[in-house]
């Protein structure tokens, strides 16, 4: 046998390995082109474990992230006297939106993507508030029904709420329900009567919106002239059926999450009042009239089947509720319980409620202090909030039993801490 045979052999191994990986490298380039060329932002960042958060400065409020190691990215592009706000992650966990005006005098929505530190303008400029909220009815697991709830999302804009397409960068108008839309089919149908008698008696500026069953239902929080009142309404353009919008309750401040299994929304009322006498529960009426003074709740509503269940009535007006967030398997709500001073909500205390009729009766008190704005990871083990210490808003994680108390941010004052969806890629 020829011994220069196996060298041979060998050469071409060799080479048929540096050509396919040459092939396999032009491959990759030209997919990351046409990556780029369908979304300037692309780029993988892993955010697993990572917290976004509102940084308050001395002259203005700047959007961040705490990664898991604790290091802390700013957004870029920011300047000096700029209010960041309404921030919230993205579904696939590699985009972060917020409202800012840090290009003008007005306010704009903005994409960042931490991975190659790009901020994108995506208009809709308003002097009011955006909080854009994804839908929660997807599937973790399946990438599909993730890609499909990042690009769509509902936007507080000028008071109207709009359903916004990220991929095709539209909007539609979704409450008020536009004028000319026909909505049932009793007399005199067509809406501009009803809709006005609606809106006349509720108010109509829009202050956020949550999807409910599965993207059936729109319920949002609406302004009025003596404070908030909650809508519920059958989506306009996701539905075959139309319905007139519902005025559920009313209060002086409401609060609300959806719940990702159910489709429910919870909601948390302060100082409220029932605009209906069948709305309330039989207990507290007699000869036709509320009896017991009660003015804060929580409550989950089904839209779907126009049932409310009560989580908590409260007696003592000054006792009261904030801040709902409700567990990424459905079954818990965390809420901020604190007094109300007749001027002020204090505060007092993170507690953690099943979802069920009185589930507050055996709601656990997870930590003592002055907490804000609780959120969930997505595996449902830990909270994130914002807690006062020595005059400023750290960012704190807890495990969901009250173990393990942890401060994750530096000296500095924080708004609005949000676990990533720790969706690897």
């Amino acid at each position: 046998m020829d011994s220069k045979q196996p060298k041979i052999v060998q050469k071409m191994l060799l080479r048929t390995f540096f050509l396919l990986l040459a092939v396999a490298g032009i491959f990759l380039g030209i997919q990351k082109v046409l990556d780029w060329r369908k979304d300037p932002d692309s780029g993988t960042y892993d955010s697993e474990g990572d917290i976004a958060a509102i940084q308050v400065l001395e002259n203005g409020q700047q959007a961040v992230i705490f990664d898991n190691e604790g290091k802390k990215i700013p957004c870029p592009d920011y300047e000096d006297g700029k209010t960041d706000r309404d921030i919230v992650w993205r579904p696939d966990g590699n985009r972060l939106f917020l409202g800012s005006d840090r290009k003008s005098s007005a306010y704009n929505l903005y994409r960042w993507n931490p991975g190659s530190g790009a901020v994108t303008q995506k208009g809709l400029t308003t002097t009011s508030r955006f909080n854009p909220t994804f839908g929660n009815d997807f599937d973790p697991s399946d990438p599909g029904s993730v890609a499909a709830a990042s690009n769509e999302a509902l936007i507080t804009q000028g008071g109207f709420i709009l359903n916004m397409d990220l991929k095709e960068d539209s909007t539609t108008q979704v409450l008020p329900i536009a004028r000319g839309v026909t909505v049932g089919s009793e007399e005199g149908s067509g809406g501009e009567g009803q809709l006005d008698s609606i809106y006349k008696a509720y108010g109509r500026s829009f202050r956020s919106a949550r999807w409910a069953m599965g993207g059936e239902y729109i319920c949002a929080i609406m302004n009025r002239d003596e404070g908030e009142c909650f809508i519920s309404q059958r989506s306009p353009f996701r539905s075959k059926e139309l319905e007139l919008p519902k005025g559920l309750f009313a209060g002086e401040k409401l609060w609300m999450d959806s719940n990702p299994k159910t489709g429910e929304v919870v909601v948390v009322v302060r100082d409220y009042d029932f605009p209906d006498l069948d709305k309330i529960p039989e207990e507290y009426i007699k000869n036709g009239k509320a009896v017991k003074p009660f003015r804060n709740g929580i409550f989950s509503w089904n839209p779907a089947e126009q049932k409310l269940t009560r989580i908590a009535i409260q007696l003592d007006q000054k006792i009261a509720f904030a801040s709902p967030a409700v567990s990424p398997d459905g079954s818990q709500v965390a809420v901020v319980a604190g007094e109300w001073d007749g001027a002020n909500f204090v505060p007092k205390a993170l507690v953690l409620s099943p979802i069920q009729e009185d589930g507050i009766q055996v709601a656990s008190p997870l930590v003592s202090g002055t907490i804000y704005e609780p959120a969930w990871s997505p595996d449902g083990k830990k909270l994130v909030y914002a807690k006062r210490v020595d005059g400023k808003r750290a960012i704190f994680t807890i495990d969901k039993d009250g173990a393990n108390e942890k401060k994750v941010s530096d000296d500095g004052d924080y708004l609005t801490p949000q676990f990533s969806p720790q969706l690897k890629k």
